[in-house]
């Protein structure tokens, strides 16, 4: 029995995904892990995952799924996860490379904390040379302070026994779905926790390093905060309420960076995605129905997990 799975999800990724099945293969610490790997692009990833299982590097599992969306891929993968027996399932994006020691530093984090949920930071490795303003603002950096699935260590036994009560299929189009899935393990007494060590660096390609990618992601969230609160009250008039002081609050943040970015171009980016925050939650509420995931025209090719749609754990009392 491995001591942990890794659960990958892969979408048109075959480079990425290379990248992290070689990063995988260089872990030390002597853990007995095994990788299972669920495929459902348009593209299938078969020869570069069993080239690796192939050449002894991984144990590893190889899965194509032919329903669409990052829900479903995260689905199964925690669903063939659990079915290896591992007491323990981490999980990867296929735009990320981990450290040699990433996997044993959640372990060891997760040992000494009791904790059922063990985050770690994501840096970003751009594609180009980034501009002043995505490096000042910190917007694809992830310290490990929010609860993403994009570098997770998680206790099998946390899980429900149905996976319909996992990562929900609203979220599917938009993201947000890890998000919703973790707060409410915490919600239900699972304890989380920060491996400061487990490093995992993240390919930022130039698509998203142009302040157009600032509103679209900002617009994302937007829906994302639209329907979690649907999630969260079937009431049309209190989730229409809720809704409008989150767009209150964006407003407020948006006037803050407006003035700010006089003095830093970084201000100005944050404003762009307030303000698409805002015309997100308006859209969505107004019934106009948009794909961010899974879209071949999405310009950003953002098929993970962004810093943005994650949930901040300042209110989390911390192992």
């Amino acid at each position: 029995m491995p001591d942990i799975c890794v659960a990958i999800c892969t979408c048109d990724r075959p480079a990425g995904l290379e990248s992290l099945l070689d990063g995988l293969a260089r872990q030390q610490g002597g853990l007995r892990f095994q990788v299972v790997v669920v495929d459902n692009g348009t593209l299938s990833a078969q020869g570069v995952a069993l080239e690796r299982a192939a050449a002894g590097a991984l144990s590893l599992t190889y899965v194509r799924l032919q329903e669409r969306g990052l829900v479903a891929a995260r689905n199964r993968s925690l669903a063939l996860a659990r079915e290896s027996g591992a007491p323990w399932i981490a999980c990867l994006d296929d735009d990320e490379v981990p450290s040699e020691t990433w996997l044993s530093a959640l372990l060891a984090r997760a040992r000494e904390t009791g904790a059922d949920l063990v985050y770690g930071p994501v840096l970003p490795d751009f594609e180009v040379s980034p501009p002043r303003w995505a490096v000042a603002g910190g917007f694809f950096v992830k310290t490990g302070e929010i609860a993403c699935s994009s570098n997770l260590l998680l206790r099998t036994a946390v899980l429900g026994e149905d996976p319909r009560d996992w990562y929900q299929p609203a979220f599917g189009a938009i993201g947000g779905e890890d998000r919703e899935f973790l707060a409410r393990l915490e919600r239900g007494g699972a304890r989380a926790a920060t491996a400061a060590d487990a490093l995992v660096r993240e390919h930022v390609p130039a698509a998203r390093l142009r302040l157009g990618y600032m509103f679209q992601r900002g617009l994302r969230d937007g829906y994302a905060e639209v329907t979690l609160l649907r999630q969260a009250s079937k009431a049309p008039a209190r989730l229409g309420l809720s809704a409008l002081g989150v767009a209150a609050k964006k407003s407020g943040f948006l006037l803050y960076h407006l003035v700010s970015s006089l003095a830093s171009s970084a201000h100005f980016a944050s404003a762009l995605a307030d303000l698409g925050t805002i015309c997100g939650i308006a859209m969505c509420l107004s019934g106009h129905r948009r794909r961010f995931y899974g879209a071949s025209g999405d310009p950003a090719g953002d098929d993970g997990a962004a810093a943005a749609a994650c949930a901040p754990l300042s209110d989390r009392a911390r192992p």
